[in-house]
Order: C-alpha cells, then sequence, then structure tokens
C-alpha cells in the first residue's frame, strides 16, 4: 500500500514539480523577461526555451513572451530593451488584445510601436 504525504501540493506546484526541461527553459525565458535581464533570456533561449509559447509553463493566462515582456516594460520605464532582444531572437507572438493588460502602456507610445513593427 502506497503511502499519501501527510500534505497536499496545490496544483501550481505540482505542475511545477513535474515539468519538462524544456518547460523548465521556457519558465526561465519569462524569469528573466519579468527581471528585464537579457543575458538571463539568451540562456534560457540557449537552453530551449520557446520563444513562442502561448503561456508560461503550469499557467493559463499569462500570453506569449512578447506579451509578458510588454506587460513588464511598462513598470521598467518603458523600456523596449526585452522587446527588441525577443524579436531579433525569432519571437513573434503578440496578440493586440493583450495591451489594455500591460502596465503604463498608454504612457508608452514608443512601446506600442515596437509591438506592432515587424
Amino acid at each position: 500500500m502506497e503511502k499519501k504525504p501527510d500534505f497536499e501540493l496545490d496544483e501550481q506546484l505540482e505542475c511545477q514539480l513535474k515539468m519538462t526541461e524544456h518547460e523548465v527553459s521556457t519558465m526561465s525565458l519569462y524569469n528573466a523577461i519579468a527581471d528585464n535581464n537579457i543575458e538571463a533570456a539568451k540562456e534560457a533561449i540557449s537552453k530551449g526555451a520557446d520563444l513562442n509559447a502561448s503561456n508560461p509553463p503550469c499557467c493559463t493566462n499569462g500570453g506569449s513572451p512578447l506579451d509578458s515582456a510588454a506587460y513588464w516594460a511598462g513598470s521598467n520605464d518603458c523600456s523596449t530593451e526585452m522587446i527588441e532582444f525577443l524579436k531579433s531572437a525569432g519571437a513573434t507572438q503578440f496578440n493586440p488584445s493583450r495591451v489594455k493588460y500591460v502596465e503604463g502602456a498608454d504612457q508608452c507610445p514608443t512601446l506600442l510601436k515596437k509591438l506592432k513593427q515587424k
């Protein structure tokens, strides 16, 4: 008989414990984006992070890496550096309908322009 633990894992934690190496690198990319850390983003990409993931691993509503970069740029003085880096690395998925969730987007006109450029 299998012994059950004395605690229950929440769904998010349980998902994270089961992540593949590819999912871990993709989660690392999202963390690098949130920290506006291009070197960490480069490392995550070198380890196989998905530049065009629809959401972070174990999350159902985070958006693509470009969506995430747009969100965090609003709190990074409207910096478009991460967006430019991700696009140069091959990220293409951006959902314009998510712009309303971009913190400070109305004060960052260059941010929206960079996102819409091909």
